[in-house]
């Protein structure tokens, strides 16, 4: 006997499944309509906050008007003492992302062509490291 939610899961009833959800960590900034993640997710919050405080020295040193605020804004994400800062018109935020193992009726799918890395242009960290 077979358990038919079971087999529905795991994608045997035709069509994919998507199982085995993780969490990942990023940083998002609110941008017109929409969020952009800033950087590719990491395996920990602490990265994440890491990530984004980095940016935000990277803004301070580029920005000596702004420079003391953007190095406590910095601090706060960096301690936790924040997930989110409205700063300079902009708001950004530490966020968890689920991501998931997609399970076809012949196992876990594997890579296609069509699958894109983080673009590297929208990859914050990087034009901090190079502005």
């Amino acid at each position: 006997m077979t358990n038919s939610s079971n087999d529905d899961r795991v994608g045997r009833r035709g069509g994919a499944a998507r199982t085995s959800p993780y969490t990942a960590y990023a940083a998002m900034a609110l941008e017109g309509r929409g969020w952009r993640q800033m950087f590719p997710a990491l395996p920990t919050e602490k990265g994440a906050r890491h990530g984004l405080a980095e940016i935000f020295r990277g803004h301070a040193v580029r920005n000596p008007a702004w420079g003391d605020r953007y190095l406590q804004v910095a601090d706060d994400i960096q301690s936790e003492a924040a997930d989110q800062v409205i700063l300079g018109g902009g708001v950004y935020r530490i966020v968890r992302i689920e991501q998931t193992v997609v399970m076809t009726e012949y196992g876990p799918e594997s890579p296609k062509p069509t699958d894109r890395e983080f673009p590297a242009e929208l990859d914050d960290r990087r034009r901090r490291a190079e502005g």
